[in-house]
């Protein structure tokens, strides 16, 4: 019998439901039964099935030999890494994250192409992916800012 399982979030509960449907998404792409690909793992059948349900009261070990088995890997991964940093390093030059990300793809295309020979951020990407197939950006005409709100009582 099964240990009672710890309590887990909606979204754990979720990760793992998508997780263990891989693992026997894997497992039917291979043409393995159930059977054969407990034993590969030194698993029950049934704690197997435990696994493609994505119930959380199975050991990490299991789940690691589970995938394993299938010639998968289980790798961690920080949420938010990169956005965080970039958003630290925008703030430091004081720019929004969407500018920051422009000046980073500019200074990337410009290095690349040796100098921006006079043409635009737009022309630049047009002419990268040109000889690949790829239909040139339309660039959108530029306009004026918005004025902002004034926000002070008359």
């Amino acid at each position: 019998m099964p240990e009672k399982s710890p309590p887990i979030t909606e979204v754990t509960a979720a990760l793992l439901i998508g997780l263990g449907s891989r693992v026997a998404e894997k497992r039917k792409a291979l043409r393995l039964s159930a059977t054969v690909t407990a034993e590969a793992a030194g698993m029950s059948r049934v704690t197997l099935h435990r696994i493609e349900k994505g119930e959380p009261s199975v050991t990490m070990g299991a789940w690691s030999n589970a995938i394993g088995a299938l010639g998968m890997h289980l790798q961690l991964q920080e949420d938010d890494n990169l956005k965080a940093s970039l958003r630290l390093r925008a703030a430091r030059h004081g720019l929004s994250m969407e500018q920051e990300v422009r000046n980073i793809l500019q200074t990337i295309l410009t290095a690349e192409t040796g100098a921006s020979h006079g043409l635009s951020f737009a022309q630049r990407i047009n002419q990268r992916f040109k000889g690949l197939g790829v239909e040139a950006l339309d660039v959108p005409a530029r306009q004026a800012a918005r004025p902002l709100p004034s926000f002070n009582k008359p």
